[in-house]
């Protein structure tokens, strides 16, 4: 195909001198590496804004007095896990629809669930509720990627759970504590341009190794003319050799 568009002696020459693109482009890469090396070396991190987190603390009371004395650690960990139960997400999914949409939702939860194929099951990973190390506390935390939504998340927790705590007569909740905040997160300021500067140099030189190559194949070329003319089936019996002044001599 290269013969007949008249790239023989191009393509001849590339192949013929393969080695010294590959070198060329291969130190032209280490450069790129050692300048983004010198490059990073003088940068720190970076910080930017990450996702809003809110937590809510809750103290449990044990309203019976047993024998068995008080049960208020037991009781945090039944009242914490009533936000596990398949009714608990059906509840909070039906709040947070009153406010938001589902695709809003799951933009703003980072869910990774078709609009179409979202249901209150995917809200699984929406909060989180553990329980203090031999106390009566439990916490629930939330992560959103934005504000209002994870505000919202945390009342239609709230608010379920204390309308299930409702049917538990052994046992009240109190709300001790609430936060909400954005997290930062920590980014290597080097690290993006650093492949972009390897691969900016790996691309200069396979270029710079492709021109040298092209400028030699126009100038000097290698293919013999009477192979190009065989090509195309015109006979040649052979080449005219060019003398001095310019005289053709048979």
């Amino acid at each position: 195909m290269f013969e007949k568009c008249g790239f023989r002696d191009v393509m001849a020459r590339i192949w013929r001198y393969k080695i010294f693109i590959l070198i060329v482009t291969a130190l032209f890469v280490i450069l790129g590496i050692g300048i983004s090396a010198m490059k990073s070396s003088g940068q720190s991190t970076l910080e930017r804004e990450g996702n809003w987190i809110a937590t809510a603390s809750y103290l449990t009371e044990d309203q019976a007095a047993t024998a068995e004395g008080d049960r208020s650690i037991q009781f945090a960990a039944t009242v914490a896990g009533v936000l596990g139960s398949d009714y608990a997400r059906y509840q909070i999914n039906e709040i947070l629809l009153q406010a938001f949409t589902k695709e809003d939702i799951i933009k703003y939860a980072g869910l990774s669930v078709p609009a179409d194929e979202y249901s209150s099951s995917s809200l699984t990973d929406l909060y989180e509720v553990k329980t203090t190390s031999n106390t009566p506390i439990f916490t629930i935390t939330i992560k959103a990627k934005d504000e209002q939504f994870v505000n919202a998340a945390l009342k239609a927790c709230t608010a379920t759970l204390e309308q299930s705590v409702q049917s538990l007569s052994e046992a009240s909740i109190k709300l001790i504590g609430e936060t909400t905040e954005q997290t930062m997160e920590t980014v290597s300021a080097a690290y993006t341009p650093k492949k972009m500067i390897i691969a900016a140099f790996g691309i200069l030189g396979l270029g710079l190794s492709l021109l040298v190559t092209l400028f030699m194949a126009m100038f000097f070329p290698t293919v013999n003319r009477k192979e190009d003319f065989a090509l195309y089936g015109v006979p040649v019996l052979g080449e005219l050799p060019i003398a001095k002044g310019g005289e053709n001599h048979g």
